[in-house]
């Protein structure tokens, strides 16, 4: 209709064309469609037929033909992750991210324990006293008695660590002599008993070297007696008091005058036999001759002992 319709040629041969190019359109499209899908089928058909003539099909299907639904197998190719901790904790809401860490005070170590001091060892002999525990200085030898217990042949007295010449008594005693430059000073000296390898110690006890006493009185003058000894004049170092002696005569009931001389006089003690000498002091006189009195030659010792 729309062909009859058409005024002029031009417009009727347009519309053929479009018509016949319309018609071509439909008629591939159609082929392509419904003709490759039967192509196909008979292809399929037709290598089915082939292979099941060549090939004889196993009575038990192959154990490593994958099932559609399994996953491959890619087993070495993945690797291993060991996460060793928990993921870091996120950061805490309002913290300063550019504060630097600062590490806390180490703890210091505890202090090393201290090792035990192992007790002295304890004395295997016995020594309960000494005999005498006072003695003066300056003074001669002495003998030494130790009374105690399980005292043996080897063991010796030491005092102040010089071992003496002992003499074993008895299990119960020991003697040895002092010597006197021992006692040569005041001061303690210890005693104790041991033998020479320290296998066998005592105890310690204590003896006590006093000073000796020494007269109170200082040398002034002599007074010279013809026909007679001169006589020595002594004062008191606390008084005023003087005294006038002569050779052989005692002073302080305790110190004999054993020599007089212008320029000492000798006092020896009568009960530690120790000797004292007293110097003159004349007080800026030189010459303790007193003036106006000749002087005497006493006689030799020998004859003039009392």
């Amino acid at each position: 209709m729309a062909l009859v319709e058409a005024k002029n040629p031009a417009e009727r041969k347009k519309m053929i064309v479009a018509i016949v190019l319309g018609s071509i359109a439909i008629i591939s499209l159609a082929y392509m469609l419904f003709g490759s899908s039967s192509s196909s089928n008979k292809n399929i058909n037709g290598n089915k037929n082939s292979n099941t003539s060549s090939v004889r099909p196993s009575p038990t299907p192959p154990n490593n033909i994958p099932k559609p639904g399994d996953p491959p197998d890619n087993s070495e190719m993945l690797t291993q992750v060991v996460w060793p901790g928990a993921p870091p904790a996120a950061p805490e809401a309002g913290r300063n991210i550019f504060a630097y860490y600062v590490p806390p005070t180490p703890t210091p170590p505890p202090p090393p324990t201290p090792i035990p001091t192992p007790p002295p060892p304890q004395p295997n002999v016995i020594l309960s006293s000494i005999s005498p525990v006072n003695v003066y200085a300056h003074t001669g030898d002495f003998n030494l008695d130790v009374t105690g217990d399980k005292f043996t042949p080897d063991t010796r007295i030491f005092i102040g660590g010089a071992e003496l010449q002992t003499r074993f008594v008895s299990p119960q005693q020991l003697s040895a002599k002092v010597p006197a430059q021992i006692i040569s000073f005041e001061g303690a000296r210890a005693i104790k008993i041991q033998s020479r390898d320290g296998k066998l110690f005592s105890n310690t006890a204590t003896l006590n070297v006093m000073p000796a006493p020494v007269p109170n009185y200082t040398f002034i003058g002599v007074q010279i007696r013809k026909g007679a000894n001169d006589q020595a004049i002594l004062k008191e170092k606390n008084g005023n008091e003087l005294l006038t002696v002569q050779r052989g005569g005692l002073v302080g009931d305790r110190f004999r005058v054993t020599s007089i001389s212008p320029r000492e006089v000798v006092l020896t003690d009568t009960s530690l036999k120790i000797k004292h000498t007293l110097q003159f002091a004349g007080g800026g006189n030189t010459n303790p001759i007193i003036p106006g009195q000749p002087r005497y030659t006493p006689p030799t010792t020998e004859d003039n002992e009392p």
